[in-house]
């Protein structure tokens, strides 16, 4: 079954990229920089001055194409096809994940993966060479390495130890890749933390991961240091550091009174865009991970297992999972608030009316889309003979409180006002995008687009309840299955390839020009 996942994703996935032939962003371009540099490209004056900082990580899938494949289009298609490749495991450790650790049968297995792996999100940004296709990635084999330790019953072989090795490396990667990457190597630690104290047993051999943990982290300062001194000519870039974090200023603003409102409404309008670009199910992840983390930490072992009714073994393990996710997903949230709140605060403020798409934003978070996907979705078959449990009804409530939120106090906001078109695909049912022909472009009707997509999206979760109810779960995962084909094949050709074809920003014609 693992192949046939593989392959049916990779396909729809590496398709589209084809009929693309250069970056249109700036991720685009200066992830690809390390490799470039490598290669024998040296593109740092233009990194250099335009004040982005994109890490290396990448480099290590991209830098055959760069040594090997001189014609820059073709090379773009390639990259892409690397990105898809990469993305295809998704569904492939999802299915391992729901067959072998959690038991749930090959067919629901099947059904669950497809949903998590074909999510808009997870298809459309491997239509660009940045760090996306690794944040998508390196979750679920985190997810996996802690099933694996937590099933190991008495180690044979030194399983414990290796799985150790790689779970202190694979955490690392991700901040290898993108700064926000951070938050895998923290949430990680903290998961260890508190299954330790939960469970009076320690998960990973210590010394092996901490090894690995230090080593991967020393070995990241290394690179990141001759990436600056050699692709960014020793320039302090202007955006993307981590160091913006440490500026009081930042918390001065964040803790006044207008910052408090100002942050309010970017968490509600994030919370839309969790809500609408997951129908529903991605709400119902988040309130049964709290749930089951708060009964793990703080409820004996032998009571710990009601919230999805099924074997303690199993809820134990979905703890776990929902454990590690939900830290994940709080700190890229946490992040991405800090990240864009003064650019928010410039917004609603006035001084500074531009890229709406900050508003709902869901780029920082979609890596973990999949996952509260998974949650969801296990939730739902655990719980099928409930129609409208108290989780259920609380989750419905909460899409209604964001997308009403949005609809009245965020919407009118955004219209006129440009956004970054390639931001809100996962929520692209009908947006407007005959006038765009750029990266930052005005959609027209973004605010009454985005509005229509808080309640089909809402019907589908009705649906999606009403049929995981009945027991019809291939019904179940056609009819979200479709809706995320839609979406993807809309803002493929509307968006990532009509912006490809003109091909007008300074990141294509830079990249055709000198790649």
């Amino acid at each position: 079954m693992e192949p046939i996942l593989f392959v049916i994703s990779f396909i729809i996935s590496a398709i589209p990229g084809f009929f693309l032939s250069a970056p249109p962003v700036a991720d685009a371009l200066g992830t690809m920089g390390a490799a470039a540099y490598l290669a024998g490209y040296d593109w740092s004056l233009f990194l250099a001055s335009d004040g982005f900082f994109y890490k290396y990580g990448m480099t290590f899938l991209y830098l055959p194409a760069f040594l090997f494949v001189k014609n820059p289009i073709v090379r773009y298609k390639i990259l892409l096809a690397c990105n898809s490749a990469l993305d295809a495991f998704i569904p492939v450790l999802v299915y391992k994940i729901s067959n072998k650790h959690l038991c749930l049968g090959k067919d629901i297995s099947f059904y669950i993966s497809i949903m998590c792996g074909m999510m808009p999100s997870v298809l459309l940004y491997t239509k660009y060479t940045w760090a996306e296709p690794a944040l998508f990635l390196i979750p679920w084999i985190i997810i996996y390495l802690l099933l694996e330790l937590y099933a190991i019953k008495k180690d044979t072989l030194g399983k414990r130890e290796y799985l150790s090795l790689a779970l202190g490396f694979v955490c690392v990667s991700g901040f290898m890749c993108h700064q926000r990457g951070i938050i895998f190597v923290i949430a990680t630690l903290i998961t260890l933390l508190f299954i330790k104290i939960a469970t009076q047993k320690s998960l990973i051999s210590k010394l092996p991961f901490y090894t690995s943990l230090i080593v991967t982290l020393i070995l990241d300062r290394l690179c990141n240091h001759l990436l600056r001194e050699y692709v960014y000519l020793g320039i302090k870039p202007a955006h993307n550091l981590i160091d913006s974090f440490l500026d009081p200023t930042l918390y001065r603003q964040l803790l006044s009174a207008n910052g408090l409102v100002v942050l309010g409404k970017s968490f509600c309008g994030w919370m839309m865009n969790v809500c609408v670009s997951g129908f529903g199910i991605t709400t119902i992840g988040i309130i049964t991970g709290f749930a089951c983390i708060y009964r793990f930490l703080f409820y004996k072992k032998k009571d710990a297992g009601n919230i999805i009714h099924y074997n303690s073994r199993n809820n134990e393990l979905f703890s776990v999972v929902s454990l590690w996710s939900i830290l994940s997903f709080c700190g890229a949230f946490l992040l991405g608030l800090l990240f864009f709140f003064q650019t928010a605060i410039g917004y609603w403020n006035g001084t500074e009316v531009e890229r709406c798409d900050h508003l709902v934003f869901g780029r920082y978070l979609e890596s973990m889309y999949p996952v509260l996907m998974f949650m969801g979705l296990l939730y739902l078959y655990m719980n099928s003979n409930k129609l409208l449990s108290s989780i259920k009804l609380f989750s419905i409530a909460v899409y209604v409180f964001f997308t009403v939120f949005f609809s009245l106090k965020i919407a009118p906001a955004m219209l006129g006002v440009d956004s970054y078109v390639h931001s809100l695909m996962s929520m692209n049912y009908c947006f407007d995008t005959g006038n765009i022909i750029t990266t930052q472009d005005v959609i027209t009707n973004l605010p009454h687009a985005l509005i229509v997509a808080c309640v089909i999206s809402f019907i589908i979760f009705i649906t999606v309840l009403i049929l995981s109810h009945s027991g019809n779960y291939r019904l179940c995962a056609i009819v979200m299955l479709s809706c995320f084909l839609y979406i993807y094949t809309a803002s493929f050709i509307n968006i990532i390839y009509r912006v490809n074809s003109y091909s007008v920003t300074k990141y294509a014609i830079y990249y055709l020009k000198n790649g």
